[in-house]
């Protein structure tokens, strides 16, 4: 993955995020907090296979020459790593599939025989492990509450913890069994966030001068890091 990132020296993974708080608390703390993200996978004539959540941190892959064209929809504060950082993580990017396609029926098909398979069989966490790095190229976006969502232009990657890398928690949950103990899963995640060190830090972006003033005042050690976010 290292030579992926030295062939695309102007591409790195952001991570972003909707307040200028929480961009401080995770530089403050020097961790993302890991969180269950509701996922949903169709296939031909809507059929929804999955509907579920899994325990992530999401990143975006980003040219820095072309950010300041891009539309981000999830807020004008960033965090990038170092390439380095990513791969000592194991942080994936995400396999985008059109849902009439033979691969999004074979994964279907993986998925409904992971139902009948017994707790235990060594097969069940790996197909859930492949569901995790997977998402529909267009379909529907919880987060925004958008319909016709075109997930492809977003080029996640993502954190997608092992359940030994969360003490032995859930790597998938119905959305059901979620949306009754939202709080108390999430917190069960809190023991085990994707830590970072200060010196992994590649770039931090906000959308203000206050703001970079403030992170100057906060974190001086960092202020060549800092950068005016220039996307829409």
């Amino acid at each position: 993955m290292t030579d992926y990132f030295n062939a695309n020296p102007n591409n790195v993974l952001i991570h972003f995020t909707d307040t200028f708080e929480k961009l401080a608390s995770i530089i403050q703390e020097s961790h993302f907090r890991l969180k269950y993200c509701k996922e949903e996978f169709v296939i031909t004539n809507d059929e929804t296979v999955s509907k579920n959540v899994h325990p992530m941190v999401s990143f975006s892959e980003q040219n820095l020459k072309e950010l300041h064209t891009k539309e981000i929809t999830y807020g004008k504060y960033g965090i990038a790593l170092h390439s380095s950082w990513v791969v000592k993580n194991n942080i994936q990017p995400v396999m985008y599939i059109e849902k009439n396609s033979e691969v999004a029926k074979s994964l279907a098909l993986l998925l409904k025989h992971r139902r009948s398979l017994p707790k235990g069989n060594k097969l069940r966490t790996p197909i859930m492990t492949i569901r995790g790095f997977v998402k529909n190229t267009i379909g529907y976006n919880s987060y925004l509450d958008r319909q016709d969502f075109v997930f492809k232009t977003e080029n996640e990657w993502r954190y997608f913890p092992t359940k030994n890398q969360i003490g032995n928690g859930f790597i998938s949950e119905s959305r059901n069994t979620f949306n009754r103990s939202q709080e108390q899963y999430n917190n069960r995640l809190l023991a085990y966030p994707l830590r970072f060190k200060h010196n992994e830090i590649l770039k931090i972006f906000c959308d203000s001068e206050n703001n970079l003033h403030e992170l100057e005042s906060k974190f001086p050690h960092l202020k060549n890091l800092f950068e005016r976010a220039a996307w829409k």
